[in-house]
């Protein structure tokens, strides 16, 4: 169903991760920003002034109180405060979108969604690297029969020592139990969860190397999951000569690599290996005739690079105003709870 009203959004932070969804609701053409709210009213009017939002506040119950009629609440602040302002929209009778990750505990997200279940209000939390046509492609692939079936997934999470989240030790994340690898192990728990379903925590390995930062909850984190049919790996490190997220996917019949930075994908098939090369696939929208040339040669290494124009919050933000006009769940009630929950077990192990 497509978007048919303008909702009047409120935001909740104006940090960083907030540009990315100020950009998104302005893109999406059917969103007004209304307000945003940050507890330091300075970076709050500076926020206003950037983005040319009417009204600033330092107190979200106070926005709720003044405006008139918001409908969305967005959330941007760090993970220990998402719970408080979620449940304070909810009651206003607003939706919310929360960034990741959702909550720091299981009992928190099932409390959200309870409640916004008995508002008959859509909670949200942003999942978006599921939106990355990477990801759709791939998993479309996959679907299609491309590398037969899956058996082994390997996720990175592999960046420099000199990454600012990592090299700041004043950084919010640091205060996490699973620090800067929490922030980010939402994504490497619901990019395995699209592809193969729910898996089960089998071990952590965590190591504090040498000269490394004193606040890192750790340099170089392995986790290992698994399922009755899969093995999945995830590899996260502050080591890394440059910054490398990629998704792996080892099948009966091949190999895939998603590279999440470069916006590349290959394809390796099993039998006598030859290589083409398809650049400059601009769109997803004819993605489907490109899926059948790749799926249905049996001996071939297809690297493809995208071109965006539509970042992942773009397209999570225009699907979940979408949702709120009847439209399809972004991001299922099973898939948010079992992501809060497997961060949870593996952080508390870091």
């Amino acid at each position: 169903m497509s978007i048919s009203n303008q909702h009047k959004v409120i935001i909740v932070g104006s940090g960083e991760v907030s540009t990315n969804h100020i950009r998104g609701y302005h893109k999406s053409g059917f969103a007004q920003i209304i307000a945003i709210c940050d507890k330091n009213r300075i970076l709050a009017e500076q926020a206003s002034r950037k983005w040319r939002i009417p009204h600033y506040y330092t107190d979200l119950s106070e926005a709720l109180k003044t405006e008139e009629m918001p409908d969305v609440v967005d959330i941007c602040t760090p993970t220990s405060t998402h719970k408080a302002i979620a449940l304070t929209a909810l009651e206003h009778g607003c939706h919310v979108l929360v960034e990741k990750p959702f909550t720091t505990t299981l009992k928190d997200a099932e409390e959200i969604l309870a409640l916004a279940k008995r508002k008959g209000r859509k909670a949200c939390v942003a999942h978006t690297h599921k939106m990355n046509g990477l990801v759709t492609m791939g998993k479309k692939m996959v679907e299609d029969g491309a590398i037969g079936e899956i058996r082994n997934m390997y996720l990175t999470c592999l960046e420099p020592k000199e990454t600012p989240m990592i090299a700041d030790p004043n950084h919010w994340v640091h205060k996490a139990p699973g620090g800067r690898w929490e922030e980010t192990m939402p994504h490497y728990c619901y990019l395995p969860y699209t592809f193969v379903g729910p898996l089960h925590l089998e071990s952590v390995l965590k190591k504090k190397l040498p000269g490394g930062y004193p606040w890192l909850s750790a340099d170089e984190v392995v986790v290992n999951l698994s399922s009755d049919k899969h093995i999945v790996t995830l590899h996260f490190s502050a080591n890394f000569s440059r910054t490398d997220h990629s998704i792996y996917l080892y099948g009966t019949e091949g190999m895939m690599r998603i590279a999440l930075g470069d916006q590349t994908i290959e394809l390796h098939k099993r039998r006598n290996p030859v290589m083409k090369r398809i650049f400059g696939v601009a769109a997803l929208d004819s993605s489907d005739t490109l899926i059948r040339s790749l799926t249905r040669h049996a001996s071939v290494f297809f690297k493809v690079r995208f071109n965006r124009r539509y970042s992942n919050h773009d397209l999570l933000i225009k699907a979940f105003l979408d949702s709120l006009d009847g439209g399809s769940d972004v991001v299922s009630d099973e898939e948010a709870l079992y992501v809060v929950r497997m961060t949870e077990e593996i952080s508390n192990r870091i």
